[in-house]
C-alpha cells in the first residue's frame, strides 16, 4: 500500500513538472520550501517595482501548505527536484514570473488574504473570541471590497469574510522589520489603541471586533462599516440644498455625540483627534446611527494625577485643536470638549441653512492665513450669535449656547461631557436631540 502510494505521489509529480514545462515555465530548482520563496519573490518584486505587492504576499502565511509537503517529501523519501515541496513552491514561482499571470496571482493572493488566522501571533488585546467561525469550522476568508480611507497609523477598507458575509472595516497598519525600533514603537501604539478600544462599547462608538499580528503587519477589525464620514455628510447637505429630512437627524446627533464622549472619559479616556473626518455616518433601516471613531490617538489619562496629559509633540488635526494643546503643554479631556464644539459649530452651521464655505471665510484670519477655530474665537462667536433664532425651540437654543461654551479659550470655562449632556436633557424637547437608544438609556 505504502508502495503503490508512493508511486502515485511521483507519477503526480512528475506529470505536473510535465505540465509546466509544456507552457515554458522554468522552475528554480533551489525554490523547494517556504524559506526559500519568499525571498526570490521580493527580489522579483523589487525588479518589477511591485513593493506594496511585495509586503502583502511575504505576509501571506504557507504554514500548512509547507508542514504537509514536508511532511510528504519525508515520509516518501522525495528527492530533489521531485519533491513535493519544489512542486508547489517552485511551481507559485513559476506563474509569478509570467508576466501574464502575474497579475491573476497578486488578486488571487489579496482575495485569500488574512487565510491561516490560527497560526498568526495574536496579541493578547483584542483577541479573536469575538469573531465567529463559519458553520464548517475552517478558518475565515477576507475579500476586499474597497478603500474607506487612512488613519493616523494606516490604512482602512472593507473587507467581506467569505463564509458567513459578516463585513468589516479593516485597519491594516504596516509595522516595518519585526524587531525594530519602528516596529516596537508601532506595536506600542497599537497595543494602545486596541486596549483603549476594547474598553469602549458603545452605541455610538466604533466596535474593535478582533486584531492580531502576522509577520510585519497588524490587522484591526473593526464594525460597523459606515457609508461616510459626517463632513462628506455635511457637504452633500449644503450640495444638494438642505433637505430636511437630512437637517432632522444632524439635531439627534449633537447628544448622540456628547453621549458618547462622556461614555469614554468616564473611562479615562480622551481621543485628542476629533473631527468630522472622525466621525461615521451609516444608514441602519431607516435612520442615520452616527458613531466615533478612530481612537489610535486615544490616551488614558488615569495615569496622572492632575487628569491630564503631557506631550512632547503635539497631536490632533490643526483646524480642530485646542489653543492649549502645544508642546510641553499639559491638556486633557477638556481639548476633546473644544473639538467637539468646533464640529457642533459647523453641524449648526448646515442646520441653520448656512455653507461650510462661508463659515470658513467668515472666521479666516490674514494675519496667520488659518481657518483654526482657536486662531480667531471671537468670530467664531459672533457667527454663532448670527445662527441664534434661525430655528425655533428651546433645544436649538440650548445647543447653540452649550456649543459657544465648548469651545471657550479657558478649558476652565467649558462645559464637561456629563455636564453638557445633563444641560441638553434638561432642556424642553430635549428629546430632538438624541436618537431612540440614547433616550432609552436615560
Amino acid at each position: 500500500m505504502a508502495d503503490s502510494t508512493a508511486i502515485a505521489w511521483q507519477d503526480v509529480i512528475r506529470s505536473k513538472h510535465s505540465a509546466f514545462a509544456s507552457r515554458r515555465c522554468e522552475l528554480v530548482p533551489r525554490v523547494d520550501s517556504e524559506r526559500s520563496f519568499r525571498p526570490v519573490f521580493e527580489a522579483l518584486c523589487r525588479r518589477e517595482y511591485e513593493y506594496n505587492h511585495s509586503r502583502l504576499l511575504a505576509s501571506l502565511s504557507f504554514a500548512y501548505i509547507n508542514a504537509f509537503a514536508k511532511a510528504v517529501d519525508a515520509v516518501f523519501r522525495h528527492d530533489g527536484p521531485s519533491t513535493l515541496g519544489h512542486l508547489v513552491f517552485g511551481g507559485c514561482f513559476a506563474v509569478v514570473q509570467q508576466k501574464n499571470a502575474y497579475e491573476d496571482a497578486l488578486d488571487r493572493a489579496q482575495r485569500n488574504e488574512a487565510r491561516a488566522l490560527s497560526t498568526s501571533s495574536y496579541a493578547s488585546i483584542g483577541s479573536v473570541s469575538g469573531f465567529h467561525l463559519n458553520p464548517t469550522g475552517s478558518q475565515p476568508q477576507f475579500i476586499t471590497k474597497r478603500s474607506l480611507g487612512k488613519g493616523f497609523y494606516g490604512m482602512v477598507h472593507e473587507v467581506h469574510e467569505s463564509s458567513t458575509g459578516r463585513v468589516y472595516a479593516r485597519k491594516q497598519i504596516y509595522l516595518g522589520h519585526r524587531g525594530s525600533d519602528t516596529a516596537l514603537a508601532l506595536m506600542h501604539v497599537v497595543t494602545r489603541e486596541c486596549d483603549t478600544m476594547e474598553r469602549l462599547s458603545h452605541p455610538h462608538i466604533i466596535k474593535m471586533c478582533f486584531s492580531f499580528q502576522e509577520d510585519d503587519h497588524y490587522y484591526i477589525y473593526m464594525q460597523p462599516v459606515a457609508d461616510q464620514d459626517l463632513r462628506t455628510y455635511l457637504g452633500a447637505c449644503v450640495k444638494h440644498g438642505y433637505p430636511e429630512s437630512a437637517l432632522r437627524s444632524i439635531f439627534q446627533w449633537f447628544g448622540c455625540l456628547l453621549k458618547a464622549l462622556s461614555f469614554a472619559h468616564g473611562r479615562d479616556i480622551v481621543h485628542y483627534d476629533i473631527k468630522p473626518a472622525n466621525i461615521l455616518v451609516k444608514a441602519e433601516g431607516e435612520r442615520l446611527q452616527i458613531y466615533l471613531a478612530d481612537f489610535g490617538m486615544a490616551k488614558d489619562f488615569s495615569e496622572h494625577s492632575t487628569g491630564m496629559t503631557g506631550r512632547d509633540n503635539v497631536r490632533g488635526t490643526p483646524i480642530y485643536r485646542a489653543p492649549e494643546v502645544k508642546p510641553h503643554a499639559y491638556h486633557g479631556p477638556m481639548s476633546d470638549i473644544f473639538s467637539l464644539g468646533c464640529v457642533f459649530s459647523e453641524m449648526l452651521t448646515v442646520c441653520c441653512q448656512r455653507s461650510l464655505e462661508e463659515y470658513e471665510n467668515y472666521r479666516y484670519t490674514p494675519r496667520d492665513d488659518s481657518i483654526a477655530f482657536r486662531a480667531n474665537l471671537p468670530r467664531v462667536q459672533d457667527w454663532l450669535g448670527e445662527l441664534e433664532g434661525a430655528h425655533e425651540g428651546a433645544a436649538f437654543e440650548t445647543t447653540i449656547h452649550l456649543t459657544g461654551r465648548m469651545i471657550k479659550e479657558d478649558p476652565d470655562r467649558r462645559r464637561s461631557a456629563p455636564d453638557a449632556v445633563n444641560l441638553l436633557k434638561g432642556t424642553s424637547g430635549f428629546r430632538n436631540l438624541f436618537c431612540l437608544e440614547c433616550l432609552s438609556q436615560g
